[in-house]
């Protein structure tokens, strides 16, 4: 299923991972997070916008 696909393009494109597992039908966060991936690019960013 596409479900690997669709956890990591869906939290590379800024939404949430709770957004992303309920979307996905997973009754607890935790099982979309078996499937995501976010790159390095998408956590450098991540921190930028952090504005310390």
């Amino acid at each position: 299923m596409g479900e690997e696909i669709e956890t990591l393009l869906n939290t590379a494109s800024g939404i949430s991972l709770y957004t992303v597992s309920q979307l996905l039908g997973h009754s607890k966060t935790k099982t979309a997070m078996i499937y995501a991936h976010l790159s390095k690019n998408h956590l450098k960013n991540s921190v930028d916008n952090l504005n310390f």
